[in-house]
């Protein structure tokens, strides 16, 4: 999920891919230890019900103005680099790994876009002022047309993530094996994703400014699962 204080989003795609090279030590025929270095690709796209923003001037009439961002998107892209610290279980078929996976960002992207803002004005006497009025101008009621912010530079912070995999071996050989099985993954933590992306908003005084997007400081959970293909190779201890 991604929110801020005043907006919440529901996922519209999410999709994860990446590799992992794994080392398992066993103190005993079943069970042992697991670690490794692993690199992942989290991608996601959110939508938005419509932003809504007001504000109020108070002179010689009050105006009261209504900002609407239409149809907002949040789409990320994050790389990780994750260290996993797990319980593994090794029998003749099955396979199971339990345990945490510590992610450190690599890479990340936001994009924020709307498909237009539009800001009307309420006057008492003269009703609802539109970008189409012929006053619009000196009532600072304005209509842009689609922008869309983008941030390569900020990364997300550290994710803890518990994990769970296991599997069936499809092909065993002495010296090596092939496993297909399925995996989860949910992150202890939250991780917050910065931006500096602006849109325009409505001042109190009628003007339009630039302002941070409204989820320029959001929060993003994680829970992922899916396929894991795993070739492991064992090597005995004289």
């Amino acid at each position: 999920t991604v929110s801020d204080k005043n907006l919440d989003g529901s996922l519209k795609l999410g999709t994860e891919y990446g590799a992992e090279l794994g080392f398992s030590v066993f103190f005993s025929q079943h069970f042992g230890i697991r670690t490794g270095l692993g690199f992942s690709v989290l991608n996601g796209e959110y939508d938005f019900e419509n932003i809504t923003k007001t504000s109020t001037l108070r002179s010689l009439q009050t105006i009261n103005y209504t900002t609407v961002m239409q149809d907002p998107k949040y789409v990320f892209r994050s790389s990780y680099a994750m260290v996993p610290i797990q319980l593994a279980f090794r029998s003749q078929h099955w396979y199971a790994d339990l345990g945490v996976k510590v992610a450190t960002p690599l890479k990340s992207q936001q994009d924020f876009s709307v498909a237009g803002t539009e800001t009307n004005a309420e006057v008492a006497g003269l009703g609802t002022i539109t970008p189409d009025s012929p006053i619009a101008s000196t009532m600072g009621c304005t209509r842009t047309p689609a922008q869309t912010f983008s941030n390569k530079d900020k990364s997300s912070q550290f994710l803890a993530l518990l994990t769970l995999d296991g599997g069936y071996t499809i092909v065993k050989a002495p010296d090596f094996s092939w496993t297909i099985g399925l995996y989860g993954e949910y992150a202890i933590n939250s991780t917050a994703i910065k931006g500096d992306g602006t849109v325009m908003v409505p001042n109190a005084d009628g003007t339009v400014s630039k302002e941070l997007n409204p989820v320029s400081v959001a929060k993003l959970g994680y829970f992922g699962f899916g396929i894991k293909l795993q070739c492991d190779f064992g090597i005995k201890a004289k």
